[in-house]
């Protein structure tokens, strides 16, 4: 595997070997942070997706077995 030589933070590159190793690890740290935020955002559309398909087999289900819908007497 290669060894990263550079990093880039909002549009500003430098050499790892210039970082301290403050740095390094808050760089490290945000990239585990947005390695985070995908898996959130991939969970999250996974169950909206699951979800979505949920409501449609209970309409389904609703219909197919006769379900009437309640009505208050007015």
């Amino acid at each position: 595997m290669k060894e990263i030589e550079k990093v880039t933070l909002d549009g500003v590159t430098y050499k790892v070997e210039d970082l301290t190793v403050r740095v390094k690890e808050l760089f490290n740290f945000v990239v585990k942070l947005q390695e985070d935020l995908q898996e959130k955002a991939f969970e999250l559309k996974k169950t909206e997706n699951a979800r979505k398909e949920s409501m449609a087999e209970l309409k389904t289900a609703i219909a197919e077995d006769k379900i009437p819908e309640y009505k208050e007497d007015e």
